[in-house]
């Protein structure tokens, strides 16, 4: 069985090819094509339609089930989105690897008909088609997948040699983690690269390195040479290119490719044609063409960003969690033992990373037990009650509707009258005066001179009701002296009648302005 229908050489050709495309289509027309790695991978596909069409079938059902569902209920956004998108994307890969037919295509006897490409790669498709549309993105991408594919086209029409030479996906050499089991593995690197730079500021290589590092751990040299070509292409690019050159964000990237890329293919060719057997044994990837290009620029990028030294420790804790687990589950799987020290391993690296996570779940729970019995006290002193029927205004308040019995339901008032007995009878002793002065209250009084006194009363049984309860101070008003109203009520006078001069034109003896205003 194989990933690829070309040859190593010229899968790592349309990589390189396709990041260079890919730059200058953003540089001139200001289109993304889903990640700068993505118009290779394309590229090596475009002779296999059917793989093409279930990649861009994964990231519309991705780009949906994220933007136009989960992003209705969450808050998502940045890496958390990213990680949902890579999660989704890798599922529904894990899915169709699962339930694909496999079958003869060109001069291949046995290769997976409709699976998408990489694990990663629809997720990135869908990360711009939400940022740029999903006409735009697909154009895009297609556009600089054919470009990148025209000199492949070439090959394969001119025959050269070497092109359609298949790479095995299996039985190449040992890794840690069985092949039917790595879209699991890229899954669990993606959450947990996800929480060590959100925790901890750590990064792992990218959402992927995670996973590729620990799968490489079968063999300690393949890691030892990954991570020299990604400190070699750290210092080349952060320490010399961009102390001469503006790089950054997808520039910077791109370099960071570029050179991992040249320096990891120059070794593998060099270790292919003058290095012994032993060597090209433990420094050979065999069909992994893409892995040694990509991975150094990936931890490279991320050594950029933070330091080497976060990156290696967010490396060891991601890749050991990453392998472990997987471990640990295919092992319940297939129903074979897996040692305890390596459940303990995938234990405590998953607690370490999510540690926050679990604290945070804990304090929420803590607090709604503790607010529990709160909750429940004040429901149940929410429920209404009967109670005894109340004087004055509660009764005439139960027996205003008719057929209503007096005292059926406890009111907001009867609730205040228990509490305070003294208020509540003070209270409907003024009511009842204030209704039987309405009843006696001479014609010629005014609705002004009521409302006043009825606001006076109110105010005084109020402070009293504040002052009891709350343990207010009243504060004494002190009443203005007679001299100084007189003298307001005079200023007040004099000042209004020029204006009443400069009006009429001259001023009328008997206009009330001349008239003292308020005589006490």
């Amino acid at each position: 069985m194989h990933d690829y229908l070309l040859s190593a050489e010229w899968i790592r050709f349309a990589f390189v090819l396709g990041v260079a495309v890919s730059m200058v289509m953003y540089e001139k027309r200001h289109l993304t094509t889903g990640s700068i790695v993505v118009p290779g991978y394309i590229a090596v596909f475009i002779i296999h339609p059917l793989v093409i069409l279930a990649t861009f079938i994964n990231a519309f059902i991705t780009y949906a089930f994220v933007n136009l569902f989960l992003r209705r209920y969450f808050l998502l956004y940045g890496r958390t989105k990213f990680t949902i998108l890579a999660v989704t994307s890798t599922t529904i890969q894990f899915g169709m690897l699962r339930i694909t037919p496999s079958g003869q295509w060109l001069w291949e006897r046995d290769i997976p008909l409709f699976i998408g490409v990489g694990y990663i790669v629809p997720a990135l498709i869908a990360h711009d088609m939400a940022r740029q549309g999903v006409w735009k993105t697909t154009k895009s991408v297609l556009m600089a997948g054919c470009i990148v594919a025209t000199p492949i086209a070439a090959a394969l029409i001119l025959d050269l040699p070497g092109v359609n030479d298949l790479s095995p996906v299996s039985g190449f050499g040992n890794i840690a983690i069985s092949l039917e089991w790595l879209p699991f593995a890229v899954a669990l690197s993606v959450g947990a690269s996800w929480a060590v730079a959100h925790n901890y500021n750590l990064r792992s290589g990218g959402f992927v390195g995670a996973a590729f590092t620990g799968m490489f751990m079968a063999d300690p040299w393949q890691v030892v040479v990954a991570l020299t070509i990604a400190l070699a292409t750290w210092l080349i690019v952060a320490k010399v290119l961009m102390n001469h050159m503006i790089l950054f964000g997808r520039r910077k990237f791109s370099s960071m490719l570029l050179v991992s890329s040249a320096i990891a293919w120059s070794g593998l060719w060099v270790g292919d044609r003058f290095l012994d057997a032993n060597w090209q044994e433990h420094l050979g990837v065999g069909s992994l063409a893409l892995t040694p290009l990509l991975l150094p620029g990936l931890i490279a990028n991320d050594a950029q960003r933070t330091s080497p030294l976060r990156v290696m420790i967010g490396l060891v804790l991601a890749g050991s969690f990453s392998v472990t687990a997987t471990w640990w589950v295919q092992s319940g799987v297939i129903g074979e033992p897996l040692h305890p020290g390596w459940k303990l391993v995938a234990t405590v690296t998953f607690c370490i990373m999510f540690a926050k996570q679990f604290s945070g779940i804990v304090l929420l729970t803590g607090s709604r037990l503790l607010a529990a019995p709160k909750t429940v006290i004040a429901f149940v002193r929410s429920i209404p009650s009967q109670a005894p029927a109340a004087p004055g205004l509660a009764l005439a308040h139960a027996t205003a509707d008719t057929g209503t019995e007096a005292g059926a339901w406890d009111t907001p008032w009867d609730a205040w009258a228990r509490r305070h007995p003294a208020f509540a009878a003070d209270a409907e002793e003024w009511v009842t005066a204030q209704i039987a002065r309405f009843s006696k209250r001479p014609v010629g009084d005014t609705a002004s001179s009521t409302t006043g006194y009825i606001d006076d009363v109110t105010t005084s049984v109020l402070e009293t009701a504040l002052e009891e309860q709350r343990g207010m101070r009243r504060v004494p008003r002190r009443p203005a002296e007679r001299h100084q109203i007189s003298e307001t009520s005079d200023a007040a006078t004099r000042e209004a009648q020029p204006a009443a001069s400069d009006v009429s034109g001259a001023t009328d003896p008997t206009t009330p302005l001349e008239q003292p205003l308020i005589d006490f």
